[in-house]
This record gives C-alpha cells, structure tokens and sequence, in this order.
C-alpha cells in the first residue's frame, strides 16, 4: 500500500499502530526498511483508496494546519460558514494558530471552531484547548477511553459544546 504522508517513516517505529478505514483494520508496525514500514496486520478488514491514516501515540511532524486546511478555511470564510472544524488537534497552540488565520482573513467573520480530539497529546492539553476553542469532538477511539467523562465535564463548566459523533452512541 502507499500513503501520501512523507514523514510515515521518519515518525513511526517498531512497536507502533496504524489504523486505517476510519480505525476498523489495525496494523502493528514490525521493521522499517528504507522506504518502506513492514506491518503485521492484528485486525484485518477492507481498505480503499483515499481512506484516512491514523498513527494513535505518535506524535507527527506534520503541522496541524495544512495547506490544504488553508485553502479550506479561505473557501469557507468566503462562504461566512458558521462552523469549522480542526482534526487531529494535539494542543491548544493548534486551535491558537486557526484563531489567528481567521483573523487575518480581510473579512470579519469568525465562524465557531470545533476542535476533533483524535490524539492522545489532546487529551494531555484538554482543559486548555476547551478553553479556547467553542466546542469539541472526541473520536470513536478516544471515546471508548478511561477519559470519557472528563471532557463533558469540563465542557459543562466551561463555554465549549460537547459534540458526539453519531457512531460513539
């Protein structure tokens, strides 16, 4: 299989997972070979193309904010959207840096940020990022975790909304 992230190999090591097709097949990462990751598969399923990568307890090189997300929040901040939404946030420093593109957007709009927790980093920074951002999304994988109950928690006693997907009920 190929992947479009160029620092697979530079940030995953033997011993590390990778979930693949929204986190239904899992591989465990056996050997790195020059250019390439040797995996065992621990749950197999299907894979298509374009599905998503997910690295849980690895910490990316990659920014939070890519040009892609860019390019996105230029087009929605054209369109005055009302929400948009940030994956894979690690800290509140990653909310910061959204806020900030926002704002230098020559139009005054602001829509609300929903911040996708999905990395185990988040979950170290958590009380930070519901300060600053407007509501939170915790991923299935995230949601079945000893930390369920702390993020509602603290979105009931902050002025974040607490957002469930509709898979994690």
């Amino acid at each position: 299989m190929t992947c479009t992230y160029e620092n697979l190999i530079d940030d995953i090591a033997p011993g590390d997972r990778i979930l693949l097709a929204d986190g239904i097949v899992e591989l465990a990462v056996t050997a790195e070979e020059d250019d390439r990751v040797i995996c065992r598969v621990v749950r197999p399923g299907t894979v298509r193309s374009r599905q998503g990568v997910n690295l849980p307890g690895v910490a990316l090189s990659t920014p939070s904010v890519t040009e892609k997300d860019r390019e996105d929040l230029t087009w929605a901040l054209d369109r005055h959207v009302d929400f948009v939404g940030l994956s894979f946030v690690r800290n509140s420093d990653d909310i910061r840096q959204l806020r900030e593109l926002i704002a230098a957007h020559p139009d005054d709009h602001a829509p609300h940020i929903v911040a996708k927790i999905e990395k185990s980093e988040a979950i170290d920074d958590l009380e930070s990022i519901i300060d600053i951002t407007d509501a939170v999304m915790v991923a299935r994988e995230t949601w079945a975790s000893k930390w369920t109950s702390r993020p509602c928690r603290s979105c009931r006693n902050g002025s974040s909304a607490w957002l469930t997907p509709t898979a994690c009920r």
